[in-house]
């Protein structure tokens, strides 16, 4: 998803386009930092945050970089699924919170 004229991609893709990088020459300091990050805050393989992210995004209130912040968060709360919407205009319900966590718990 592009946003504000840069395209938002989870942690995974990051560790794995920088894992790549790296084979091919040595990271700058930043992208080194942006790699380590990655690699501790990634749990799940590109392919199970891509087919989670579209999972999430059959939801209702859930677009790409939603879904993309659960998938990076992968969170187990529903104070770590209001957290994620806080600065959204309405309320997910009881349901649709629910419907988030359990998607996640499957998936993670």
């Amino acid at each position: 998803m592009v946003e504000g004229g840069k395209k938002i991609v989870p942690l995974a893709k990051v560790k794995n386009l920088l894992q790549k990088e790296e084979d091919k020459r040595q990271l700058s300091l930043v992208q080194r930092s942006a790699l380590d990050h990655a690699i501790a805050s990634s749990s799940l393989s590109l392919g199970k945050v891509e087919k989670l992210v579209k999972k999430l995004k059959e939801l209702e209130h859930v677009d790409e970089a939603i879904a993309i912040k659960i998938a990076d968060i992968l969170p187990g709360s529903t104070e770590e699924v209001g957290a994620i919407f806080a600065k959204e205009r309405f309320n997910l319900s009881k349901e649709e919170i629910d419907a988030i966590l359990d998607i996640v718990g499957a998936m993670g």
